[in-house]
């Protein structure tokens, strides 16, 4: 018998784990509100996954409606719960730290004369505890109470919180910075003043990475982010890094992410038209990427680059980097109004408006450690839904390995091997999977799945919510599929 050489089978093995399908499993279809959403996944602990949905206040409401979704290991989901958060706090949002849910909200208590962040915990069930006092700003007046801003660590055992008085015209902006760990221990705080002068149309993102450095994404000016840029609580001052931009040139889109290793990556499109759509992209004309090291000491690159051809209509969606690449991906889709909206007897519903959602392209540009760009790949789409708001547009998008892999809805026709000229009747959505090498662009076109079993397709019974969704550890993810009143949550691992 001849022998056969053992890295021959090792090739082969290599190759069709490569070439395999990643693995779905899904809950069971639970309801929700019939109402569009947000949808946010706030994270795990040890028994499960946490779900918010939120419904932005409207009329007389003060506060956003707020389902909170407890779902276990399993994917049955454990509990749902609506909070409320009443009249009298300012809401500040829902965090899962230290493993727990909890609400944050601010009580304005004038015997005392201050403005008191509260931290709300989120019992098994979902009832709201006693709240503790986690911060506070000096306050005499309801009118001059000041306010809050947080945000949470990627692993969720670091809280940061900004603390900021009522504005003043004509002098530095002021802040306070809190780090927390688990159970609210004291890390750091302090107070410095940002190098801008104040003004009523600044405001402040709070980010912190796994390692507790405090990061503050400021956006200044009514119209684009005309001055965007980054600080960091180093040395017990604000550290300042700008994002310079050329005349006329503003920031259409923005996105943040931390790497791996906790650097602060930052990348968008910047236009040079006079109005700017956030919701629905403006015409793109160029990229900016930043990167920041994870102490928050250095700028490890800025790097500004036009396009060869302005591009119409752009948002962008991630970015990723290992230490030698980065990869900025954005998408192409458009709203179109297509008269009034109606019941299932053909009859206006009020005054509502029905709109048709284009999903045109996914756009992938890769980047050297520089900031050079090496390729632009697009992945086409072209196909639409109808009164959803969008959401089953978006695609997820992260590295596994080398790999960049995006996962999307598109229409199943192009996948089942039928080729048609004339398509009639409905739209049925199916995911589908492309993959591109982050070092050299190299694009594996996308194919449809048929794996993926009640959600997609003829037979599934919603489709995917591709945007959102949540990496759980390694190359698992959190994912959600949708339709009307129902979703189910779901695991894909590849």
């Amino acid at each position: 018998m001849p022998r056969v050489p053992l890295c021959f089978f090792l090739v082969l093995i290599c190759q069709y784990t490569f070439g395999q399908d990643p693995s779905f499993r899904w809950s069971r279809s639970e309801r929700k509100p019939f109402e569009l959403v947000d949808v946010r996944l706030l994270g795990q602990n040890a028994g499960g996954y946490y779900v918010l949905q939120t419904k932005p206040a409207t009329g007389m409401e003060f506060a956003p409606t707020l389902v909170l979704d407890y779902f276990g290991t399993d994917l049955n989901r454990q509990y749902t719960a609506t909070l409320t958060c009443e009249a009298q706090y300012d809401y500040v949002g829902i965090f899962l730290f230290d493993e727990k849910p909890w609400m944050l909200a601010a009580l304005f208590d004038k015997s005392n004369a201050k403005n008191a962040l509260l931290a709300f915990p989120i019992g098994n069930g979902g009832q709201r505890g006693k709240p503790l006092e986690i911060a506070q700003i000096p306050a005499s007046r309801l009118a001059d109470r000041g306010s809050f801003r947080a945000g949470v660590s990627p692993d969720g055992r670091r809280l940061a919180v900004l603390a900021q008085p009522d504005f003043q015209k004509g002098v530095p902006e002021p802040a306070t910075v809190y780090l927390f760990n688990g159970n609210f221990g004291s890390v750091l705080s302090g107070t410095g003043s940002f190098p801008n002068n104040w003004t009523r149309n600044i405001s402040n993102q709070v980010l912190v990475n796994n390692s507790g450095t405090v990061f503050v994404v400021k956006q200044a000016a009514p119209k684009g982010y005309t001055s965007l840029s980054v600080h960091t609580w180093h040395d017990q001052q604000w550290k300042h890094y700008p994002l310079p931009l050329q005349e006329k040139q503003k920031m259409a889109s923005v996105v943040h992410a931390f790497t791996e290793g906790g650097d602060l990556l930052t990348g968008g499109y910047y236009t040079e038209e006079s109005k700017v759509d956030f919701i629905y992209g403006s015409p793109s004309y160029g990229t900016v990427l930043q990167r920041l090291s994870a102490d928050g000491a250095a700028q490890k690159l800025y790097a500004l680059q036009a396009f060869p051809k302005k591009r119409d209509r752009v948002l962008v969606r991630n970015i990723v980097a290992t230490e030698r690449h980065l990869a900025l991906l954005g998408e192409n889709y458009e709203r179109e109004e297509k008269g009034p909206k109606l019941d299932d007897a053909g009859r206006p519903i009020g005054f509502e408006r029905s709109y048709a959602f284009f999903g045109n392209e996914i756009l992938a540009d890769g980047f050297d450690a520089d900031g050079k760009l090496l390729y632009s790949k697009t992945i086409n789409k072209l196909n639409y839904t109808q009164d959803d708001n969008g959401i089953l547009h978006g695609f997820l998008s992260a590295l596994v390995g080398n790999q960049l892999v995006i996962l999307f809805n598109d229409d199943l026709w192009k996948h089942d091997g039928k080729k048609k000229l004339i398509r009639f009747g409905v739209n049925y959505l199916v995911p589908a999977l492309a993959k591109i090498d982050i070092a050299t662009g190299a694009l594996e076109p996308a194919r449809g799945l048929t794996n993926t079993g009640p959600v997609g397709g003829k037979n599934g019974d919603m489709p995917l919510r591709p945007a959102v969704f949540l990496r759980t550890g390694g190359n698992s993810f959190l994912i959600r599929a949708e339709h009307r009143d129902a979703f189910k949550m779901g695991l894909l691992q590849f």
